[in-house]
């Protein structure tokens, strides 16, 4: 009869202490935990423009005024100085000044009624380009689509200006985190009369650079 109380008084005990015990909470890692919150903190606190690198470069170039029907062609190198900013990791805002350091080159083409000679004449152009980008590893494809100005000297006796619709593509190399190198190609012009040097011919203006940039 003992036997029996003891053993009843013993299951009640233990099934009265059973009803307090909750199950143990599991509790992820501490480093999990902070790899969590810097997810969460990239996707919902980082807004969808964002001033994320100021950078600035010079680059060489070849300039070429052709036109299209007679190949007569205006051709000189120079110099590029650009400025920029990105917003985000594919969207940004790039300054352009190109200017000729030589003297600019006419090539008759077809046109057998003149001469190939060197002129006492420049160019140069200046344009803001909205620039669209995609990082491939180091590699970074990019598009160019902005409003610019291109200007002749004393060609045919006038200084001469075209403004408009200006737009290109290239690629560039991050050789580190500063350190760039491009080559891209920009169509500056691509009308007809380019201000009076040829009213009824198509002509088109052609930017090739090769440029070097820093990231700040």
């Amino acid at each position: 009869m003992k036997k029996t109380i003891l053993v009843t008084a013993t299951t009640i005990a233990m099934l009265h202490a059973g009803g307090n015990i909750h199950p143990k909470e599991v509790h992820p890692a501490a480093s999990e935990v902070e790899t969590l919150a810097k997810k969460h903190e990239a996707m919902t606190d980082k807004p969808l423009f964002y001033l994320s690198d100021f950078y600035a470069g010079v680059g060489i170039g070849r300039f070429e005024l052709s036109d299209k029907q007679t190949d007569e062609a205006f051709q000189s190198n120079y110099v590029m100085l650009k400025a920029g900013i990105d917003f985000n990791s594919v969207l940004g805002l790039e300054g352009r000044y190109t200017y000729g350091y030589e003297d600019i080159h006419y090539d008759r083409g077809s046109n057998q009624s003149q001469q190939s000679q060197d002129l006492d004449a420049k160019y140069s152009n200046i344009a803001l380009y909205l620039k669209a980008r995609y990082a491939i590893k180091d590699f970074e494809p990019y598009i160019l689509v902005g409003y610019g100005e291109s200007k002749t000297t004393n060609i045919r006796g006038f200084d001469r200006y075209e403004d408009g619709l200006q737009y290109g593509g290239g690629i560039g190399y991050h050789i580190n985190s500063h350190w760039e190198v491009s080559v891209d190609y920009v169509r500056a012009y691509d009308k007809k009369g380019f201000d009076g040097i040829g009213q009824l011919d198509d002509l088109k203006v052609d930017l090739l650079t090769f440029g070097v940039t820093y990231h700040f």
